[in-house]
């Protein structure tokens, strides 16, 4: 089965049920794609068992351990997202494929994803501790950096149709001035009443039809609703916003051969997803509506476009512990551990919904908008642990490799709320992470070689599973998904001239491919768990490009 994202989900039957608190949510806001100087990031991230690196400090706590320097760096950089849209058919549909236009979408944003400092303390030569070291460094962890948008012609199903399907609740509540405070209704269904993009039926207080639709009523009173024509539809999404993490780190120098070292750490995040959906009608001769006016005479009005949107922020901070250890059992190699507790992360949330609905000709005086005031919500994110191992080899003095493992056991996430940890509105969700999230696998390689003594050419490799291994379907069925990757290639150069490095690194990161559907099937036969009609679904390959300069002391 296909990995997909629901863009939107509505549980239309109460509440807001507009925030996040998902598995896939807590997997954004607590993965890391490290990021450090430039150093680092060339070598592909590899250096539990290096050390000796302001980058590698967020990795392994030791990694100053090993220094026998203070030291000093600043590395500014930029991301570039890539992202082509294009429609595809959906498993198990034969409709033709909508979004058929692809698209290419790129933006560039600056960075710094790295400054810190560390200053090392000499001990007595007596001492089986030689030395002492304390550092404070700011890393980045991830950047959520993303433009996607996708269009195309599409019949059958529409945006307002599933709006409308998945609508429950009386016109009048929906309609009032005061719905969206009240707290009674979802706001998405608030938005469809009061945009014009969804209206009851009539006589009826609780059974709606979309604006793009028509409807009939059979001799037995059954009601046919049915899309009439051909709709252009364009998605649009933007994601943005970045993670970083600044520690407070100590490292012990034992007898030149055990390095140890204790993070404690504090993650800030800024994360950001804001979405659109547009119907335009082909023909608005094929949706005619009649509107009856307060005088009792008759208004012909025809669709000509919808839009939807949503826009999400969130926010948080937390803190963490983290210990790390590196050997030195022969004279060229070196073996590196880590473990990290959990982050306890606050996090607060923000969204809106809007809409419009606008009519060509004399139905224009009907054009309708409506957009909601913000919701919020604050609750508390317990992350994962963490667990690494690394190894690595000199050769000579020109050459070393490294390889790092490391494992996140995302099925030891859970929400909760400060003040009451076992909430039942979390209940569900935390047993969807225990029951589909697993432990996620972050494999790392990386290689420096010096082509000359002031001179060193460096390449990495970065492979990351998906913790995600299981799903339910709109049907309610466990499903077990495919496996998923993200793989990331990097290479750069570094030159050292006395005290002073100056290195530069790219970074390739390519994720799995996305399938998003912008509203799921709502045309379905739930007696035999079958799709009669599918909705659109939109194919998304996405890659960031990274780029790293780093300015380093050494004294």
């Amino acid at each position: 089965m296909k990995r997909s994202i629901i863009t939107i989900i509505l549980a239309l039957a109460a509440g807001l049920s507009a925030s996040a608190q998902g598995m896939y949510d807590g997997l954004t806001y607590s993965e890391n794609n490290y990021v450090g100087t430039a150093r680092t990031l060339a070598m592909g991230n590899a250096f539990t068992a290096l050390g000796g690196d302001l980058g590698a400090v967020g990795i392994n706590p030791a990694a100053l351990a090993v220094s026998r320097y203070y030291q000093f760096s600043i590395s500014p950089g930029f991301n570039t997202s890539i992202s082509v849209a294009q429609g595809t058919t959906p498993d198990g549909a034969t409709a033709p494929t909508s979004f058929g236009t692809s698209i290419r979408s790129t933006r560039t944003k600056m960075s710094f994803p790295n400054f810190g400092m560390s200053m090392v303390y000499d001990l007595s030569k007596s001492s089986a501790v030689k030395r002492v070291t304390l550092g404070m460094v700011s890393n980045s962890t991830d950047y959520f950096l993303q433009d996607t948008y996708a269009q195309g012609n599409h019949y059958g199903t529409s945006f307002a149709g599933y709006l409308a399907t998945n609508t429950n609740a009386p016109y009048s509540g929906l309609a009032a001035k005061d719905a969206y405070t009240l707290g009674y209704y979802n706001w998405d269904a608030i938005m469809g009443v009061q945009s014009g993009m969804v209206s009851n039926i009539s006589g009826t207080n609780n059974e709606y039809v979309g604006v793009t639709e028509k409807y009939t009523i059979d001799g037995s009173g059954n009601t046919n609703i049915y899309v009439p024509g051909t709709l252009e539809q364009n998605y649009g999404r933007s994601n943005y916003g970045s993670k970083s993490d600044f520690v407070m780190n100590l490292g012990l120098d034992i007898n030149d051969w055990i390095y140890v070292g204790a993070n404690l750490g504090f993650n800030y995040f800024k994360y950001g997803s804001d979405w659109y959906i547009r119907e335009t009608a082909q023909d608005p001769k094929d949706f005619d509506i009649q509107f009856r006016n307060d005088d009792g005479t008759t208004t012909t009005a025809y669709f000509n476009t919808l839009k939807y949107q949503y826009f999400f922020a969130a926010k948080g901070s937390g803190i963490y512990g983290k210990l790390g250890i590196i050997m030195t059992p022969g004279k060229h190699l070196r073996v590196g551990a880590t473990i990290q507790t959990p982050t306890y992360t606050t996090i607060d949330e923000s969204w809106q919904v809007a809409g419009e609905t606008n009519f060509d000709g004399a139905g224009s005086k009907y054009n309708s908008e409506s957009i909601s005031p913000d919701g919020t919500q604050r609750y508390i994110l317990h992350g994962p642990w963490r667990a690494g191992l690394g190894v690595a080899s000199t050769f000579g003095k020109n050459a070393v490799i490294s390889a790092d493992y490391e494992a996140t056991f995302y099925n030891r996430m859970r929400y909760g709320y400060s003040n009451n940890e076992t909430s039942e509105y979390f209940t569900n969700v935390n047993y969807d992470i225990r029951e589909c999230m697993g432990v996620q696998h972050n494999i790392r390689v990386g290689a420096e070689y010096k082509i000359a003594s002031f001179v060193a050419l460096r390449a990495g490799y970065t492979m990351i599973s998906s913790p995600i291994n299981k799903s339910y379907d709109q049907f309610g069925r466990l499903v077990r998904l495919s496996p998923s990757l993200k793989h990331s290639g990097s290479a750069g150069v570094g030159f050292a001239f006395g005290s002073f490095n100056w290195d530069m690194a790219l970074r390739t990161l390519f994720y799995d491919t996305e399938y998003i559907k912008p509203y799921s099937d709502y045309i379905v036969d739930y007696d035999s768990n079958q799709v009669i009609v599918a909705s659109p679904e939109i194919h998304n390959w996405h890659m960031l490009l990274s780029g790293v300069m780093t300015f380093g002391f050494k004294f």
